[in-house]
């Protein structure tokens, strides 16, 4: 619970755009453009600053300790027995094609990602992939259900490589 709220960030996008009322007292400024624009900013917006002093290197040390992601669209059509991974083009032929369900979906599509990673190297991060949308919808033609569709997207989401263990 602790780590869900450590990586919850300050305000979401929806917040500032439906104008959420939040009321800024301090600019915390990164990057190597921070020394640049932060001090204007601040004085124009009558606000507090700070400025890290690795601010110039701060997205280069993100970058040194960002996980590899992969993500990846899957379309299932059990009409026509077949799916298509819109990752590298990749597709297939779906067995048992009229007893086809979500949880055979969900499986297919990690198995796939489990492989594309272990191609790039990232195994160890396969097993924290996660589902982002998962749909299905009926095909009917004239009174009888002929198929479904699947729709998946799964991701290994970013995060932090599992070596890095944080700031002394």
């Amino acid at each position: 619970m602790f780590t869900e709220w450590e990586n919850e960030p300050a305000y979401r996008v929806w917040e500032v755009v439906n104008r959420k009322k939040f009321k800024l007292d301090q600019i915390i400024g990164i990057g190597a453009a921070a020394y640049a624009i932060i001090p204007p900013l601040a004085e124009n917006m009558k606000l507090d600053y700070a400025i890290h002093h690795y601010a110039p290197v701060a997205n280069a040390l993100g970058a040194c300790v960002a996980r590899p992601t992969l993500a990846f669209n899957l379309h299932i059509d059990t009409q026509n027995r077949k799916y298509f991974i819109d990752y590298d083009g990749i597709s297939g032929d779906i067995a048992n094609a009229p007893h086809f369900q979500l949880k055979d979906a969900r499986e297919l599509a990690m198995n796939h990602l489990k492989r594309l990673a272990a191609a790039k190297g990232m195994a160890d991060y396969a097993s924290e992939a996660r589902f982002d949308r998962e749909e299905q919808f009926n095909v009917i033609r004239g009174w009888d259900r002929v198929g479904r569709i699947f729709e998946l997207s799964v991701q290994i989401a970013p995060g932090l490589i599992d070596s890095f263990k944080g700031v002394k």
